[in-house]
C-alpha cells in the first residue's frame, strides 16, 4: 500500500475542513431542502446548493493554499482568524433559527440518525484521547459544554442577556487559548466532513429517486355523450370575505355571474385547516385526523375513524373511482404531490410547486440566505430587507402562469371526464394589485388583491371552456381547502394595513358553488355540511345520480352528517370565533 506523504494529508485536511465548514455555512439551506416535512425541491434548487456548497468550498480552499504557500506567518495568522470569522456563520444561523435545542435538532434534521451517533462516537473518542494526553483538558471540555448549555434551555425573553455574557465569557477564554482554540476548532470541522457526504447523497437521491408516478392508460370514451365535471379549488378562499363582508373596493363579476347560475351554500366547512389534511380528506371521501409525512413522494393518513396510520398513495381515490366509472381523469395542481403519490390514477397530471425558479435565481436566492446568518448582515448591507420576498412572489406569479396555461390545455381536451384544478390563489402573499389590476410583487398586494386574481382565474376557465364549447354541457364546482387564516399568517410575517382591518373574526365556512351541466337558475342551500361529501358528490354526479340543482340539494341533504370539521385548529362550539386582543388572553 502506497503511503500518502505528509504535503498530500495536508492537502487532504484542507479540502475536507474546506466542504465541512462551507456546508455548516449552508446548514439552514440544507434543513428546508431535506427537511421530509416540506415539498419536495425541484431539481434546479438541488444542484444550486450542490454548486454553491462546492463553490464556496474552493474559495475557502484557495484561501488556505495561497497562505500556506506564501511561507508567510502573518498570512497564516491572517487564514487562522479568517476561519473564525466564518464559523460565526453557521452558529449565528443555527442559534438564531429557533434559539433551543429543537431548532438545533431541526437544522441538523436531514442527517442520518446513525451518522449522527457515530460522529458523536467519534468525537467523545477523540475527546478521551486528548484528556489522557492533557489532564486538564476534559475540564475545558466540560466547561464548554457548560458554557453552551444556556443556548439550548434559555428563554427567549433572556436571549441578549445570556449572548453578551456567552460573548465577554467567549472573548476572554479566545484571547488567553486562542491558538488551541482555533486548533480545536479546525479539528472539530474535520470530524464533522462526513456529514457533507451524506448530505450530498442525500441530494443525490432526491435527484433520482422521487419521480412522479406513470400516468394511468387514456380509456377510450365518447367525448358526445360522456359527463364531464371540473373540480376547482382555490387555495384558502374565505367565504366571508369573497361574499358576505367583500370589501366596497373589490368586485368579482365572475365569481358571482357563476354564483347567478348555480347551486350556492352558505354553511359548507372543509375538512381541516390546511392542504396537507383537508385535500386528502376531499380526495379520499373520509375525515383524517393526523398527517405524516414520510419522504416526497409519501404521505400517512390517520383516519377520524381509525387509529392507525396508512399510506396515502394505497388509498381509494375520488379519481380511480371515476376510472371505474369510465372517466380518465386530469389533475393540475400544487404544493401536495399529486403526480408522485396518486399519480398512477390519473391520465393526465401537472403539479407545480411554490419554490419554482431557474439556477441561477435558485443559486442567488441561497446565497442570500447564507449572508442572512452573518451577524449585523443588515446593518453592513449585506442582507436587502425584502429581497426575497418580491423574489417569493414573482416565482408564485410564474407558477400561477404556468398552471393557467396547463389548466386551458386540460380544459380543452375532450377525452379528460374529471378534472381537478387546485389554484395557488387567493393564498397569501399577495401578488396582484386590484388598484392596477396587473400582477404586483414590490408594493403592498393583500390576500383582498388576490381574490380578484381568483375572479380573474374564474372567467379564464369559463372562457377557455366556451371556446371549446363544453362550458354549458359541463359541472362546475368552485370551492377551498380552508378559509382565511389571517390569524397564522399575523403571526408567520404580520399582515398589511387592509387585511388588518378585516381580520376582525375568524369563519371557517368555505365557498362551495356547484353548477351542474345545463343549469343556468340560481339556488341556494342553507344547511351546513362538510365538504369531505365532495368525493361521493362527484361519483354521484359522473354516475348520472345527480343531474339538477335539485338533486343536488337532495344528495347534500341526504349525505351531510357533520358541518365543522373536529380536526380543524380553533373550532368552537358556533359558525364564527371572535379574535382576542393580547391583552384579553
Amino acid at each position: 500500500m502506497t503511503r500518502v506523504r505528509p504535503a498530500a494529508a495536508l492537502v487532504l485536511r484542507d479540502l475536507a475542513r474546506a466542504l465541512s465548514l462551507s456546508t455548516l455555512c449552508h446548514i439552514l439551506v440544507w434543513r428546508v431542502l431535506l427537511d421530509n416535512t416540506s415539498n419536495w425541491p425541484r431539481r434546479s434548487t438541488c444542484w444550486a446548493v450542490l454548486i454553491n456548497d462546492l463553490l464556496l468550498a474552493a474559495i475557502f480552499f484557495a484561501g488556505i493554499t495561497l497562505a500556506r504557500r506564501s511561507r508567510s506567518a502573518l498570512a497564516m495568522t491572517a487564514a487562522r482568524w479568517a476561519f473564525v470569522l466564518v464559523l460565526i456563520i453557521p452558529l449565528n444561523g443555527i442559534i438564531n433559527s429557533e434559539y433551543s435545542a429543537r431548532g438545533m435538532s431541526s437544522a441538523l434534521a436531514h442527517v442520518d440518525t446513525r451518522a449522527v451517533l457515530s460522529a458523536g462516537a467519534a468525537l467523545v473518542s477523540l475527546t478521551a484521547l486528548v484528556a489522557l494526553r492533557n489532564r486538564h483538558m476534559a475540564l475545558r471540555v466540560l466547561v464548554a459544554v457548560a458554557a453552551t448549555a444556556p443556548l439550548l434551555v434559555v428563554r427567549h425573553s433572556q436571549r441578549l442577556l445570556v449572548q453578551g455574557v456567552l460573548l465577554v465569557v467567549g472573548a476572554l477564554a479566545f484571547w488567553r487559548w486562542n491558538q488551541r482554540a482555533i486548533r480545536a476548532a479546525a479539528a472539530i470541522v474535520l470530524l464533522l466532513s462526513p456529514f457533507t457526504l451524506f448530505t450530498f447523497a442525500q441530494t443525490a437521491a432526491y435527484l433520482t429517486q422521487f419521480k412522479d408516478k406513470p400516468p394511468a392508460p387514456r380509456l377510450s370514451t365518447d367525448a358526445a355523450t360522456a359527463r364531464h365535471l371540473v373540480w376547482i379549488i382555490f387555495d384558502e378562499l374565505d367565504y366571508r370575505l369573497a361574499f358576505v363582508e367583500r370589501p366596497a373596493s373589490l368586485a368579482l363579476s365572475e365569481l358571482d355571474r357563476l354564483r347567478g347560475e348555480a347551486l350556492e351554500t352558505t354553511h359548507a366547512y372543509p375538512p381541516a385547516n390546511y392542504s396537507l389534511m383537508s385535500i386528502p380528506a376531499m380526495i379520499t371521501g373520509r375525515l383524517i385526523a393526523r398527517v405524516r409525512v414520510v419522504n416526497p413522494s409519501e404521505l400517512m393518513i390517520t383516519y377520524g375513524d381509525s387509529k392507525e396510520p396508512v399510506p396515502w398513495s394505497q388509498q381509494g381515490n375520488v379519481f380511480a373511482a371515476a376510472r371505474r366509472l369510465g372517466v380518465n381523469s386530469a389533475v393540475v395542481g400544487w404544493f401536495n404531490p399529486y403526480c408522485r403519490v396518486i399519480g398512477d390514477s390519473i391520465a393526465d397530471c401537472t403539479y407545480e410547486d411554490f419554490g419554482g425558479m431557474t439556477l441561477w435565481k435558485s443559486m442567488g436566492k441561497q446565497a442570500r440566505g447564507v449572508m442572512k446568518t452573518i451577524p449585523f448582515s443588515r446593518k453592513l448591507g449585506l442582507a436587502r430587507v425584502g429581497h426575497d420576498t418580491r423574489s417569493d412572489r414573482g416565482e408564485r406569479v410564474v407558477r400561477y402562469n404556468v398552471m393557467l396555461e396547463a389548466a386551458r390545455r386540460t380544459l380543452q381536451d375532450p377525452a379528460l371526464g374529471l378534472i381537478l384544478l387546485h389554484w395557488p390563489v387567493p393564498h397569501p402573499p399577495g401578488i396582484y394589485s386590484r388598484a392596477k389590476d396587473t400582477f404586483e410583487v414590490k408594493g403592498e398586494s393583500s390576500y383582498i388583491d388576490n381574490l380578484l386574481l381568483v375572479d380573474h382565474a374564474v372567467g379564464d376557465i369559463r372562457r377557455a371552456m366556451e371556446a371549446a364549447g363544453t362550458w354549458d354541457r359541463t359541472t362546475v364546482l368552485v370551492s377551498s381547502d380552508h378559509w382565511w387564516r389571517h390569524e397564522l399568517w399575523r403571526q408567520e410575517g404580520g399582515l398589511t394595513a387592509e387585511e388588518l382591518q378585516f381580520a376582525t373574526e375568524i369563519d371557517h365556512r368555505v365557498p362551495f358553488i356547484l353548477k351542474l351541466a345545463g343549469q343556468h337558475e340560481a339556488v341556494t342551500y342553507a344547511p351546513a355540511f362538510n365538504t369531505v361529501l365532495v368525493h361521493d358528490l362527484i361519483l354521484a354526479i359522473l354516475g348520472g345520480e345527480v343531474r339538477s340543482s335539485g338533486d343536488a340539494a337532495a344528495w347534500i341533504d341526504q349525505h351531510r352528517s357533520i358541518g365543522e370539521s373536529p380536526y380543524s385548529t380553533g373550532v368552537t362550539s358556533g359558525r364564527r370565533e371572535p379574535i382576542r386582543s393580547p391583552a384579553g388572553l
